[in-house]
C-alpha cells in the first residue's frame, strides 16, 4: 500500500514539475517586440525630346519632307533650270532640336542630359554627284567637316549634349538649331576618285540625269540618347 501511495505521490510531482516547466516554457515566448517602418516616393525623370525642321516635326518612322533641295538654295542662282541644283550652287536648311517635343509644352521637359547625333544619308548613288557636300554647324559651334557619300551608309553630320538646364531662344527646353549647309562647287580641285577629276565627275551627274532619273533622295536623322547617369 505504501508503494502504491508512493508512486500516486511520485506521479503528482512529475505532473506538477511538468507543469511548471511548461508555465517556464510558455513565458519566454513573451519578449519585447515593436515594428519600425519608412515610406518613400519615386518620380520617374521626364523624356519629351524633338526635331523639327521646316516647322514640322521629324517623326519616328517617316521624315518629314524638306522638298526639293533646289528650294533651299542660297544667294541668287542664274543660268540654272529652276528646281534644279548644278555646280556652283549652294544652299542651306535648319534643323531644330528641343527638350520640350511639343509646341504647347504640355508634357513637360526632358529632366535628363541628352547626347544628340545628326546623321545624312542618300538612297541610291545613281543621281548623286560625287562632290557635293553636306556639313552642319550648330548655334555657337564652329562648322563640322564637310561629307560626302561614297555609299548609302548613315553619315555623321554633328553632334553634342542638350542639358537639362539650359534655355534657349527665350523659351524653356528649346535647344540649338542645326543648320545644314550644301554645296556642290563650281570648281574643286581638292576632289578625286574612281580616276576621275571633278569637272569629269560633274558631267557624269549631268548625263545621267540626261538619260535617266534626275531625282536623289536624302535621308536626314536625329538620334537622342540619354546621358549615362554614372558617366562623368
Amino acid at each position: 500500500m505504501k508503494k502504491r501511495n508512493f508512486a500516486v505521490r511520485l506521479g503528482i510531482v512529475a505532473m506538477a514539475l511538468t507543469l511548471v516547466t511548461t508555465s517556464l516554457s510558455s513565458g519566454t515566448l513573451a519578449k519585447y517586440t515593436e515594428t519600425f517602418k519608412a515610406t518613400g516616393t519615386l518620380s520617374v525623370a521626364n523624356w519629351n525630346v524633338a526635331a523639327r525642321a521646316k516647322g514640322s516635326a521629324l517623326m519616328t518612322s517617316e521624315g518629314v519632307s524638306l522638298g526639293d533641295l533646289a528650294s533651299t538654295a542660297t544667294g541668287t542662282v542664274n543660268h540654272v533650270a529652276s528646281g534644279m541644283i548644278a555646280p556652283g550652287m549652294k544652299g542651306q536648311f535648319t534643323i531644330e532640336l528641343s527638350m520640350a517635343g511639343d509646341d504647347a509644352n504640355q508634357l513637360g521637359i526632358t529632366e535628363v542630359d541628352v547626347d544628340y547625333v545628326v546623321y545624312a544619308s542618300v538612297t541610291s548613288l545613281g543621281n548623286l554627284p560625287k562632290n557635293l557636300t553636306f556639313k552642319a554647324k550648330a548655334d555657337g559651334d564652329g562648322s563640322a567637316s564637310p561629307v560626302t557619300f561614297e555609299d548609302t551608309s548613315d553619315k555623321e553630320l554633328t553632334s553634342g549634349t542638350l542639358s537639362k538646364e539650359t534655355t534657349a531662344n527665350g523659351k524653356t527646353g528649346w535647344q540649338k538649331p542645326i543648320t545644314i549647309e550644301w554645296e556642290w562647287p563650281y570648281e574643286d580641285g581638292s576632289y578625286s576618285s574612281g580616276g576621275k577629276t571633278p569637272d569629269q565627275w560633274d558631267v557624269t551627274a549631268g548625263e545621267g540625269a540626261a538619260t535617266g532619273s534626275k531625282t536623289t533622295s536624302f535621308v536626314f536623322k536625329v538620334e537622342f540618347t540619354q546621358v549615362n547617369p554614372a558617366s562623368a
